[in-house]
Formats: structure tokens, sequence, C-alpha cells
């Protein structure tokens, strides 16, 4: 039996690597330049700003919240939590 060279539809056509670097090439064209600008190496420094308040009793600081205000974020990102783990559970019930 002989087998063809045509390619199915599920089986990805055979590329060389320059075929590949051209397409890619492109990829990058298509987006801008700052995709195609190379990372930045993991060892150099990262410039780092450290957080910091308008002094001690400054009320964006977490630390001088009330107490009660303190308990309803607590609450409502419980809630959020928990909503998130039981739509999950039903949408894959659902699906299923």
């Amino acid at each position: 039996m002989v087998m063809s060279e045509t390619t199915t539809p599920h089986e990805p056509p055979v590329t060389g690597p320059n075929v590949a670097a051209a397409e890619y090439g492109q990829h990058l064209d298509a987006y801008g330049p700052e995709y195609s600008e190379t990372p930045t190496p993991v060892n150099e420094p990262v410039e780092v700003e450290p957080v910091s308040w308008d002094g001690p009793h400054d009320p964006k600081n977490p630390k001088n919240w009330s107490a009660s205000r303190k308990r309803l974020i607590t609450f409502v990102n419980g809630i959020i939590t928990v909503n998130m783990y039981v739509l999950r559970v039903v949408f894959s019930a659902v699906t299923s």
C-alpha cells in the first residue's frame, strides 16, 4: 500500500526550520516591535520601588483601617472565593 504525501485535516503540515522562522518573523511584524525585542537577562538588576505611606496615620494604609472594614473586606473576598469554587463545580456538572 502506498502512502500519500498529502496531510489529513488532523495532521499538522510538516515544515522545516526556515519556514517556521519565516512564520515567526511574520508574527512579530504583525504585532509590532515590542514583541521582537529580546527579553532582558535574568541576572540583570531590577529596579524596585518600595511601598510607603504618607505618615503613620495615612488612611490608605491597611494597618490604619477600622476592624469592621477589615472584616468586611475579608468577608467579601471569602464570598468571592467560595463563589468561584461553587461555580466551577456547577459548570463542570452541567457540561459533563
